[in-house]
């Protein structure tokens, strides 16, 4: 199985939910996983003075972190989180924050992010950002077993605006140089920047008719190494509108309320460079019943019969199929042979992933398989 399959077909549907599930996250978490010891904040002037002299300020200036910090932590754990620090600290008008984890509600995936050492900053609009200032890790269990990812970044920062019914209106992940590691070879992102603009209040988290855009540049997988793209991803960028809305911080809860459910995400602008494949196009998605992505996109490939080669590598398909194919393909491109892309029509379904060939009277190409999102299949 080609897991790099899935961000052809079903993975806008998994970068959405992997982001609404790390800006969740990047609030930190508090489940057993061990918290990573930190060293204290210092805070200037906090050094004991002597009993005659004026009241030492550092009772103060942590009274006064933690009151923000508590107001800051308010409307997530209203919302079902669990948040969590060690120390808490002033800095101009930031927060300096030791030992700060977040954790969602019980669930068929429980997730936690630890942040050994963190900043709050406040932002116009009555919003804020979190900024983790050295390495942080992501635990996620399902069933007993636990995985954990270590994440670090020249530059990350998890930015929310809110109402004044401190209501979230948009939230804004960017980071940079990022290095993602657990049992496996590191997975690595040169940029990548995660944008939501969050529909009127309903019931959901993330409310229906909400919308995304997506950029990441020079993403590196190396377990995809030997795939017929290779593991480099130069560039992925999509607009993105949950037409349903994304339920709470519960992720696999979530996502079981997508399954079976019609569109869940529709899909344009969608723009991916990887090894021999230029593809832009449009889409709709939704979760199967076994949790796997599934649906349709409309794509339009420059080079068509230099993808076709890069897979039949890999793939080795059948002679006859792969003349049939040339033959249709070299047909049409002489038709107008200034045509840039060729459009093709990429069908998701049953873990399947498809290009339809009747339009050309020639058999359906297989592509590979994709998973359950998480490798869940729900309850």
């Amino acid at each position: 199985m080609n897991r790099g399959l899935v961000i052809l077909g079903g993975g806008a549907i998994l970068l959405v939910a992997a982001g609404v599930a790390f800006v969740a996250t990047s609030g930190g978490g508090g489940s057993e996983a061990p918290v990573a010891e930190a060293p204290p904040v210092t805070v200037a002037g906090s050094a004991p003075v002597a009993p005659e002299a004026r009241p030492a300020p550092a009772a103060q200036v942590d009274a006064e972190a933690l009151a923000r910090f508590e107001a800051w932590a308010e409307p997530l754990r209203a919302a079902g989180l669990t948040v969590t620090e060690d120390t808490a600290a002033t800095d101009g008008t930031a927060i300096v924050l030791t030992g700060l984890a977040i954790a969602g509600p019980p669930d068929a995936l429980a997730w936690q992010l630890l942040m050994p050492a963190a900043r709050i900053e406040p932002l116009a609009n009555a919003g804020t950002t979190l900024r983790p200032t050295g390495p942080a890790a992501l635990d996620l269990t399902v069933g007993d077993v636990t995985t954990r990812q270590t994440i670090e970044a020249s530059a990350l920062r998890i930015d929310v605006e809110r109402n004044s019914d401190n209501r979230a209106t948009s939230l804004v992940l960017l980071a940079r140089d990022v290095v993602i590691a657990g049992d496996d070879l590191p997975i690595t992102i040169e940029s990548a920047e995660l944008r939501f603009a969050l529909a009127e209040a309903g019931a959901e988290l993330v409310p229906a008719r909400s919308t995304a855009t997506l950029a990441v540049s020079d993403l590196v997988l190396p377990g995809l190494a030997n795939g017929p793209l290779g593991s480099r991803i130069s560039s992925l960028a999509a607009d993105l509108t949950l037409d349903q809305g994304f339920q709470g911080w519960g992720i696999a809860g979530a996502l079981d309320a997508w399954r079976l459910a019609g569109t869940v995400i529709s899909i344009s602008n969608l723009q991916l460079e990887w090894g021999a494949l230029d593809l832009t196009g449009t889409g709709l998605l939704t979760v199967d019943g076994q949790g796997r992505p599934a649906g349709r996109l409309e794509v339009a490939v420059a080079d068509p019969l230099m993808v076709l080669d890069a897979f039949h590598v890999v793939r080795r398909f059948d002679r006859d199929l792969l003349a049939d194919v040339y033959a249709a393909l070299l047909e049409e491109i002489g038709r107008d042979p200034t045509v840039p892309r060729l459009a093709f029509t990429v069908d998701i379904a049953d873990g399947n992933l498809v290009v339809l060939g009747a339009d050309r009277s020639i058999p359906d190409v297989a592509l590979g398989t994709v998973t359950p999102l998480f490798g869940l299949s729900g309850p």
